[in-house]
C-alpha cells in the first residue's frame, strides 16, 4: 500500500531520431490504495509544464516527421479511466509490468548506482521481505530487438505487448490465442494457439 507505478508515453518530433526532441503525451499512474489498485491518466499540456488528470479520455493532435522524411499529421487517444480495466483486469485491477522476467535485466540508475540489475537494486532498497535468488537463476526475457533466437525474441515481444489481453482471464482470452511467455513455450499444447478450437468472440 502506497506504491505508485508510473509509465510515460512520449513522441519524438522525428521518428528517425527516437530519443531526440521528445514530447510528453500522457502519464499513466497506478496507485496502490488500501482496497486495491486504482488507475489514472494525466495528459500533458502543449507547453510541457503540467499534466491534468482526464477521466473521459482525450484526443491529442500530433505532427511529426515520419520514416520517409515527410510530415505526418495524426491523432493520439489517451484512454478514459474505464479503458484501463480492459488490460489491467475487469474485476480487480493489477499491474502488468512488474514480473520477474520483465525486471530481471540491467538498468542505468545513474548517480553512484550506475548500471545494475533492477531486481538486485530493488532488493538493496528493501523492497522485498527476503533476498531474491541470484540473477542467473531467475527467468528473464531476451531483448526483442537483440540477437537472441527469433522464437525467444518473438515470445518476449508478445509477453510485453500482447499477453495482458491474450491470456486466460484477459480481455482477448476468449479468442483462444494465448500469448503470455509461458503459454507460448513450444512444449505447450496447440490449443494455446487456437488450433482446432473455436473462439467465442471475434475482433471488430
Amino acid at each position: 500500500v502506497g506504491t505508485v507505478l508510473v509509465k510515460n508515453f512520449v513522441m519524438p518530433a522525428d521518428v528517425r531520431k527516437p530519443t531526440d526532441d521528445l514530447r510528453m503525451l500522457e502519464t499513466r499512474v497506478l496507485f496502490h490504495e488500501p482496497d486495491g489498485w486504482t488507475a489514472n491518466t494525466y495528459v500533458w499540456s502543449k507547453d510541457q509544464k503540467s499534466a491534468t488528470r482526464v477521466i473521459v479520455g482525450q484526443k491529442i493532435d500530433l505532427t511529426f516527421v515520419g520514416e520517409d522524411g515527410k510530415t505526418v499529421h495524426d491523432a493520439y487517444r489517451a484512454p478514459k479511466t474505464n479503458d484501463c480495466k480492459l488490460c489491467h483486469g475487469m474485476d480487480v485491477e493489477t499491474p502488468l509490468g512488474p514480473k520477474t522476467r520483465q525486471l530481471n535485466r540491467d538498468h542505468d540508475f545513474g548517480g553512484t548506482t550506475g548500471i545494475k540489475n533492477q531486481i538486485d537494486q530493488y532488493a538493496a532498497l528493501g523492497f522485498f521481505d527476503a533476498p531474491p535468488p541470484g540473477a542467473a537463476s531467475r527467468t528473464a526475457l531476451v531483448d526483442p530487438y537483440g540477437t537472441a533466437n527469433i522464437d525467444l525474441r518473438v515470445r518476449a515481444y508478445w509477453d510485453s505487448n500482447c499477453a495482458h489481453c491474450h491470456t486466460k482471464g484477459g480481455d482477448s482470452g476468449n479468442s483462444a490465442l494465448l500469448l503470455d511467455y509461458l503459454s507460448t513455450d513450444p512444449k505447450m499444447p496447440d490449443a494455446n494457439w487456437g488450433i482446432c478450437k473455436d473462439p467465442t468472440s471475434a475482433p471488430t
